[in-house]
């Protein structure tokens, strides 16, 4: 295996040393950080908000979203320890005032009662997900109605265009409506 197949295996799931690396790259590259504030314009975050955030890296989007809080706060998820630790860094501030909060573990596995989010959010993970129909259905039984999610993903295999991204921009469309969602869009950010 090369060293850019190893270096690309750690986006998945990030460990030692590489997955150290692979956070630095994804809390440092720009289009990360532009995709990550556009996705959660999109959420229309309120100060009360519940927010859930899937596989939240190196913890950007905790650290913006916990920005928009006041008497919300954001449940940050990752299976990866390398990534919840650097998270939990990054968000030292929100994590002791309670406004951040972060567990170990994969979204299949976590436990949560019906209707406990305003506001769910996931960048880069659907793709990495075995059977994303039922962990969609999960997050509708998770969602408060009315709530919203958001689900960012940029298509990043070589010579990665728009089009690739707005494929599967229509395929996690299929999934949503398997899942039973009603209201869905899919909408591509140039960057």
């Amino acid at each position: 295996m090369s060293f850019r197949e190893k270096m690309m295996k750690q986006f998945g799931n990030p460990q030692g040393l590489l997955g150290i690396l692979a956070g630095f790259i994804m809390a440092k590259r720009t289009s990360n950080i532009e995709r990550n504030l556009w996705a959660i314009s999109l959420l229309e975050i309120q100060p009360e908000n519940i927010v859930l955030e899937i596989g939240c890296g190196p913890g950007i989007a905790v650290e913006i979203i916990a920005s928009h809080l006041t008497t919300g706060n954001i449940i940050a998820l990752d299976h990866s320890n390398v990534m919840l630790n650097m998270a939990k860094k990054r968000n030292i501030d929100s994590a002791k005032n309670g406004k951040a909060i972060f567990h170990q573990t994969d979204i299949r596995l976590y436990e949560s009662p019906p209707n406990s989010f305003d506001r769910i959010f996931s960048s880069n993970v659907v793709q990495f997900w075995d059977d994303p129909v039922k962990v969609f259905v999960k997050l509708k039984e998770m969602l408060k109605p009315g709530g919203r999610i958001v689900t960012n993903y940029m298509a990043r295999q070589q010579n990665a265009t728009s089009e690739d991204t707005l494929a599967f921009g229509r395929i996690l469309e299929d999934y949503s409506l398997k899942a039973g969602f009603e209201h869905i869009e899919t909408k591509i950010l140039d960057i």
